[in-house]
């Protein structure tokens, strides 16, 4: 009988130890203008890890993979027409990039900020990467 006890609290033990998978993350996500930021220095990969590094930090996996895999899907799709039909030399190159980069200044924020928002007042002690 006490064999099938101690089996019974060890099972239970390693249900518990099963739920660290989804404890809360210990890095504070950043603020969502951050990734828009980003995204306008840097190009909206760039902008998209970093949208993808908060998500991530707020718990969000699935938003966070599903940001990355659309950005790098559109990123594709835009970059490869615009190789093959647009002229190097043509001056329209820099602005449709600028476009871009303006695009992920205004995308990245809005898709971090509703989880942002669920987010901070659940953890009011936790203050954010880049304050």
């Amino acid at each position: 009988m006490a064999a099938i006890n101690a089996k019974a609290k060890s099972d239970s033990q390693g249900a518990v130890a099963g739920t660290d998978a989804v404890r809360p993350p210990t890095k504070a996500p950043w603020r969502p203008k951050v990734s828009g930021y980003i995204g306008l220095f840097l190009g909206p990969v760039a902008g998209a890890l970093v949208a993808a590094a908060s998500l991530r930090r707020m718990g969000q996996l699935r938003k966070a993979r599903e940001t990355l895999f659309y950005t790098l899907i559109l990123t594709v799709a835009f970059l490869v027409p615009f190789i093959l039909f647009i002229p190097s030399g043509a001056g329209i190159n820099k602005i449709i990039l600028f476009a871009a980069d303006g695009a992920a200044f205004s995308v990245f924020p809005s898709i971090v900020r509703e989880e942002y928002m669920k987010w901070r007042p659940l953890h009011p002690d936790v203050k954010p990467r880049n304050d």
